[in-house]
């Protein structure tokens, strides 16, 4: 059977633009030998060749760049009728994924503009350790995230830029230091190399009970409380927060988020 998917489509479109599947794997969020074997397959069904390959270059021949035409206006005719659908139910959950103790401060302020609008805006947090997947995948609208090593194929907003601390018990080896280095952190006992999936109270508890210590956000100190405290790591890289959502499934009301979260992070 000669009938593509979308899934292909986007596949000829992103190796036609990145002009390398590296790249355009990258974009897709996924990797290249995969990329390569799925246009190779789709080559077989079409009994044509869609790009011409070198070590130096990935072309697409005639019949690519026609297929790559098509492409982006059927796959442009899928994102309208799939914001169509979604605008005819414009007050279904926004769905925000966070990583645990990321951006608590702007959230906690972003959450509460959000709410308290004439027309609230109805947003469901997700809690994960990839928030960028989860829009990626689609199971999340937007992400509020750090933008290092963003996924391709997705649009962001820097919205701050944060220092990071080591969240240790006021009892930890750390405790009692004003500030750290980095290699400190990482190789003092009970260091945390990822979050825990839970929410803030439940991460203070787990840092105060097991002596463990993890990396975040500054603006996170003020809801600690007394057991744990935020150590500024001086030579640790800043953290560049915002909000991250893919271009092709925008939720109804995004453009209203994205103004609360500017007026969150800039308050006049």
């Amino acid at each position: 059977m000669d009938r593509m998917e979308l899934r292909d489509l986007e596949y000829v479109l992103a190796v036609t633009e990145e002009r390398s599947f590296t790249r355009a794997a990258t974009r897709l969020g996924i990797a290249q030998p995969p990329l390569s074997r799925a246009i190779a397959r789709l080559e077989r069904r079409l009994a044509v060749t869609l790009f011409d390959r070198t070590s130096r270059a990935v072309t697409p021949t005639a019949a690519g760049r026609a297929l790559a035409t098509d492409a982006r206006v059927i796959l442009d005719a899928s994102h309208a009728a799939v914001d169509r659908v979604r605008a005819a139910n414009a007050d279904r959950p926004l769905t925000l994924a966070v990583r645990p103790a990321t951006g608590s401060a702007l959230l906690d302020e972003l959450l509460h503009r959000v709410t308290t609008l004439s027309h609230p805006i109805p947003v469901q947090v997700q809690l994960t350790r990839t928030p960028t997947d989860a829009v990626r995948t689609g199971t999340a609208d937007v992400a509020l995230a750090c933008l290092t090593n963003l996924p391709g194929g997705l649009v962001a907003e820097e919205l701050r830029e944060l220092s990071a601390v080591a969240l240790v018990a006021s009892t930890h080896p750390l405790g009692d230091r004003e500030t750290l280095m980095l290699r400190e952190v990482i190789s003092t006992p009970g260091y945390l190399a990822e979050c825990p999936d839970l929410g803030l109270d439940e991460i203070v508890d787990h840092i105060h009970l097991h002596h463990a210590s993890v990396l975040a956000a500054h603006d996170i100190e003020p809801r600690l409380g007394g057991r744990v405290r935020a150590v500024p790591v001086v030579d640790a890289p800043a953290i560049h927060l915002g909000l991250a959502h893919h271009p092709g499934r925008v939720h109804p009301r995004m453009r209203e988020l994205l103004i609360q979260a500017r007026r969150a992070a800039y308050p006049t």
